[in-house]
């Protein structure tokens, strides 16, 4: 008798088994949409850091008013080492809690912080501009 059983408890989960195969995977979430410059790194440092740093006024030879820019860096070297947030200068210096961080005034907030860690890490791409 207890083979038996055990002969209807595989031959049950077999079934179960053979059911379940022929279900559809579950659908695979979406690749996460790159970060892209002029719509999500852009926006940020215009509103928090170009009054600083722009043209002749740039503080630490640092401009950010366009993405060649950013790239390029200042008197303390290059702000972005692309796939490397946490050795760019222009990361570093949003994070810093003490008073080399910039804003001086203020503080990027975890989602703004978020979007540049993920576009320097991702190669600090710069597509073409968007048409205007």
């Amino acid at each position: 008798m207890p083979k038996r059983i055990l002969l209807l408890l595989l031959s049950g989960m077999a079934i179960v088994n053979a059911q379940e195969s022929g279900k559809k995977a579950p659908p695979r979430k979406p690749k996460a949409e790159a970060v892209n410059y002029y719509r999500d790194i852009e926006p940020i440092l215009t509103a928090n850091c170009v009054s600083c740093h722009q043209a002749a006024m740039a503080a630490g030879g640092l401009r950010v008013d366009a993405p060649e820019n950013v790239l390029q860096g200042g008197a303390s070297g290059p702000a972005v080492i692309p796939g490397k947030a946490q050795r760019s200068l222009l990361y570093t210096r949003l994070t810093d809690t003490t008073a080399k961080r910039m804003p001086p005034a203020s503080t990027l907030t975890e989602e703004q912080l978020a979007l540049i860690r993920a576009w320097i890490n991702l190669g600090a791409k710069i597509e073409p501009a968007p048409k205007r």
